[in-house]
């Protein structure tokens, strides 16, 4: 795991994922249905270590699912987010997205980055594949 960047973040996990996604302060191009499929991760307030790491490759839908188990970690929606809130600059060096509900070729999930269109958070369903720009995020697997 030498190409990760740990982050400890603070999440409460009673919001629901729009406002997680408002309070980022990025332009949202967020399909609503999408966003709400979101699997919620508990409830209250914890700490957690987010690790993130760049395979630095293509990656398909189930490619991007095995890497993740492959550094033995599992992902956490809510502390993702927490990051790109807590640190509005970090997915302009660091572009990252997960997703879910993964069904045949196409994934729910989001994409925060900074493009043409400045900071902006992408979610919607789609299928296609990971670029090796992109970073992914875990919790370490209890």
């Amino acid at each position: 795991m030498d190409k990760t960047i740990v982050r400890r973040v603070t999440v409460n996990r009673d919001q629901t994922p729009e406002q997680m996604i408002n309070a980022t302060g990025r332009k949202p191009y967020v399909i609503a249905g999408v966003l709400n499929t979101m699997p919620r991760q508990g409830t209250g307030t914890e700490e957690v270590e987010l690790y993130f790491f760049n395979p630095g490759r293509l990656l398909t839908i189930d490619e991007q699912v095995q890497e993740l188990a492959a550094y033995g970690l599992v992902p956490d929606y809510y502390a993702q987010i927490q990051v790109n809130i807590d640190d509005p600059s970090f997915a302009d060096e660091h572009p990252n997205g997960a997703q879910w509900d993964n069904k045949g070729e196409q994934a729910s999930f989001f994409q925060f980055s900074r493009w043409d269109v400045g900071r902006s958070v992408l979610c919607r369903r789609g299928g296609g594949d990971w670029s090796g720009d992109w970073w992914f995020a875990g919790v370490r697997k209890s």
